[in-house]
């Protein structure tokens, strides 16, 4: 049924209405901006689903939950047999063997310690240190210098990435919640947010450039 309302509301009820509309809007979005990681590469990072680790290389860091690779080839210094390699751990003056070897040298979603001292070795003479770390993703939405939980519609945000240990190929989804659902591209601005690289997120929307924001 079809209701109809007589009369009119006054200009300053019709503009306290649209400002307090525009915040309630602009909260919902802030409120659901966040960061989650693919399944894509990093200790030395390609933007593949794979890191790859390398024989004899200085020591490389690798985060929990990511998919690394020995590589037989290319870049960086290949295994003669990424087949053989197998991570060790360092207890009381001895190495111990701790993961694998794994079939092609691939292991995904690696569990490994982060309190242990550990290495890659291909048991010929070849060997990795490893730093095993938990991925970080502190963000903070900031207006200028102030972090903010809401805004007004129109007010530019950065994303402070400080602190964040993903590595520049890593692929990631900024997750915004508008008030149709997620905002995978925003057309009006030419903003990306889904597969974007950490370099991209870092550069165009928590770079020092205050011109590269997420417009709102």
């Amino acid at each position: 049924m079809n209701t109809k309302v007589k009369g009119k509301a006054s200009k300053a009820s019709k503009a306290k209405g649209k400002a307090i509309i525009g915040i309630a809007m602009a909260a919902i979005m802030v409120a659901s901006v966040m960061v989650a990681v693919m399944p894509m590469g990093s200790a030395v990072s390609k933007g593949k689903n794979f890191n790859y680790i390398g024989a004899g290389v200085p020591a490389q860091t690798v985060l929990v939950g990511q998919n690394v690779q020995f590589n037989g080839t290319g870049f960086p210094n290949p295994w003669t047999n990424p087949f053989n390699v197998k991570v060790q751990k360092f207890v009381d003056g001895i190495w111990y063997d701790y993961r694998g070897p794994w079939t092609d040298g691939k292991a995904y979603d690696i569990d490994w310690s982060t309190e242990l001292t550990l290495r890659a070795t291909d048991g010929v003479g070849n060997y990795t240190n490893l730093s095993v770390e938990d991925p970080s993703m502190p963000l903070k939405l900031k207006v200028g210098t102030e972090e903010v939980s809401s805004i007004a519609v129109g007010t530019n945000l950065k994303i402070d990435t400080g602190g964040i240990n993903l590595f520049d190929n890593d692929r990631v989804d900024l997750k915004i919640i508008g008030p149709d659902g997620q905002i995978k591209y925003d057309a009006i601005n030419h903003q990306q947010f889904t597969n974007i690289s950490v370099k991209t997120l870092k550069d165009w929307y928590g770079g020092a450039d205050t011109t590269k924001t997420i417009e709102t």
